[in-house]
């Protein structure tokens, strides 16, 4: 018997249990695997009527960058450095356990170099409070590389806002608004002048 469980499936369980004939009697292993952010944790326990083993793993990567020291899941050949600052708790699409970690970075391992890799986050992760401008981006690392894939995470609450001129009419539908200081954080005035 086998399955999985948690959130994109992270934990992989085997269950056997068997009976031989000609002295072997009742044979029986129990296992698990699970994939979390910062490493893989595995574990089993196997019997037989002559002996019982008991096995355990434990296995990660470090991957120290600029912006500070990300662990992960284990490291391959070719990698992507994920940076969503802010985001913290973000899934990776199709990637089972990959979360970005307490500051919003987090690594994609095993990517195929020389071609293109979609990397998406799950947008069924995000916190109510954080607003993604993209979640999907596509790289095309070289063999042995880490390559960055870097998201623009806004974090705050949504406010309703009804912009008017110095005399009280509002701003005309369709008028674009740009936040000061932020190049991605751009709006277009609603009905009424509002915008969200």
């Amino acid at each position: 018997m086998s399955g999985t469980a948690l959130a994109g499936n992270a934990l992989n369980w085997n269950i056997q249990q068997g009976y031989g004939t000609d002295d072997v009697g009742y044979t029986g292993s129990l296992s698990a695997d699970y994939k979390g952010t910062y490493a893989d944790v595995s574990g089993g326990y196997r019997y037989d009527r002559h002996s019982q083993r008991v096995n355990y793993a434990l296995a990660g990567g470090v991957l120290a960058y600029a912006d500070g020291v990300t662990f992960s899941q284990p490291l391959g050949e070719t990698n992507v450095l994920i940076g969503a600052p802010g985001a913290s708790g973000v899934g990776i699409k199709n990637q089972s356990g990959v979360r970005t970690d307490f500051r919003g970075y987090t690594v994609s391992a095993n990517v195929s170099p020389y071609r293109k890799n979609d990397i998406g986050l799950d947008t069924a992760s995000v916190a109510d409070d954080v607003e993604l401008a993209l979640t999907n981006k596509t790289v095309v690392p070289t063999r042995g590389a880490v390559v960055r894939a870097d998201y623009v995470a806004n974090v705050g609450l949504r406010v309703l806002l009804t912009l008017t001129r110095p005399y009280g009419s509002t701003v005309p539908f369709g008028a674009m608004v740009t936040l000061k200081g932020a190049q991605e954080q751009q709006f277009i005035v609603g009905d009424e002048g509002r915008f969200i």
